[in-house]
């Protein structure tokens, strides 16, 4: 599909000559919408219209944008609605999690979260918990690789050192139950899903604890926070879910 250029509008007459093309093009947008909407996770073709639109919003004139023909009318409209409604979802989410009577998921982190991962502009609730599911699991990589560090340096005290085999234990445990629930959120098994997201929680508590009894937490004090509120946000999510 090519992108359209200014030399493609027909320029219109008066004020009545405007109303009618609107008229005419109205039903046939509309029709469109409703495909468009329906289909909402084919917009890559959109995409590449998006800068051309935009300049023709605002640099052109009302009488030459209302006679676009009925076909640019319906991508014009149908990409903003798309995003708009994808927006919306995810910021519904969030602020449903962030409302809970006991949160662990803040607003902002939610947002940030779900939004770092371009598929949930077409997700619904189940695509969410999985994009977050995704991105915790991400999280606790990483601090496994930073407790490999530890435990292989000179940084951390034999006491630091126990507390965190303890972490290295919890969170690989966390995920390997991430990957599990992503694989039952994706074949419909909603129980198994609930419950091995509910326990993700459960691990960082342990790894917490375990620090608590023995060891500077300082030394993996980060790690332990990040990973506490990229668990709890699959968790959070899952339950919205009836």
């Amino acid at each position: 599909m090519s992108i359209p250029t200014i030399d493609d509008f027909p320029i219109a007459g008066d004020d009545s000559d405007i109303h009618a093309v609107f008229d005419d093009h109205q039903p046939a947008g509309s029709t469109c919408m409703h495909a468009c909407i329906d289909n909402s996770r084919e917009i890559n073709c959109l995409k590449a219209q998006k800068n051309i639109i935009m300049k023709l919003i605002i640099n052109l004139p009302l009488a030459i944008l209302l006679p676009i023909n009925s076909i640019l009318l319906c991508q014009i409209f149908c990409f903003y609605s798309v995003e708009v409604e994808a927006a919306s979802i995810v910021e519904e989410t969030c602020r449903k999690v962030a409302a809970f009577p006991k949160p662990t998921s803040p607003y902002d982190f939610c947002v940030a979260t779900l939004r770092a991962d371009p598929k949930s502009a077409n997700a619904d609730i189940r695509g969410l918990t999985v994009i977050a599911a995704e991105q915790a699991a991400v999280d606790l990589r990483a601090a496994l690789d930073r407790i490999k560090d530890l435990l292989g340096g000179s940084k951390a005290t034999k006491e630091d050192k126990k507390s965190l085999r303890v972490c290295k234990e919890c969170f690989e445990i966390a995920v390997s139950y991430l990957g599990d629930a992503i694989a039952d959120l994706k074949s419909d098994k909603m129980f198994f899903a609930r419950s091995l997201l509910g326990g993700t929680p459960e691990d960082v508590i342990t790894c917490r604890e375990a620090f608590e009894e023995g060891g500077d937490i300082n030394i993996f004090a980060k790690e332990i926070q990040d990973a506490a509120l990229y668990a709890s946000l699959p968790a959070d999510i899952v339950s919205l879910i009836n």
